[in-house]
């Protein structure tokens, strides 16, 4: 008799393990949905607002629409700058064969640029020059004036 029941029992956690294992009984798992930003930036989402910069194998760079070689090059974004906002982002469309030295000088222009801007606000709200703000004065005129590029490109 003891064998019977031991047998039974064998049998039972055989069907036990094979049940368990077996078991098509998916389990639900709630996950928090990921977190949205709160507040999306207008400029990535909409560029038509922002200064277009087009730039191929030449030395010549399109701002706007109007065609600048390296001297004019400063002069040209200070004025699309001014056109479109101090703040507005600026977006470069490079193709696969740009040169190098034009796409840096761009770049290069661009810090200066921002660079001079936060200068004279400086002078203007602390009568002193950027470099020589404190952290947070810097901060405050950093929050406003930034430098926002997008790069496209092009093969």
């Amino acid at each position: 008799m003891n064998k019977k029941y031991v047998h039974i029992a064998l049998a039972c956690f055989g069907l036990l393990i094979l049940f368990s294992c077996n078991s098509d009984e998916k389990k639900i798992v709630k996950r928090p949905a990921p977190s949205i930003p709160s507040q999306q930036t207008e400029v990535l989402r909409n560029d038509a607002n922002a200064i277009q910069i087009r730039l191929n194998n030449t030395n010549k760079v399109m701002i706007e629409g109007t065609i600048v070689d390296s001297v004019q090059l400063k002069s040209q974004l200070r004025l699309a700058k001014r056109q479109k906002g101090d703040t507005a982002t600026v977006v470069l469309h490079v193709k696969g064969d740009t040169d190098f030295g034009m796409f840096a000088a761009v770049h290069r222009t661009l810090d200066e640029l921002l660079l001079e801007d936060r200068d004279s606000i400086a002078q203007l709200r602390f009568k002193t020059f950027y470099d020589n703000l404190e952290g947070s004065q810097q901060a405050i005129i950093r929050r406003k004036y930034h430098l926002r590029i997008i790069e496209k490109m092009t093969r």
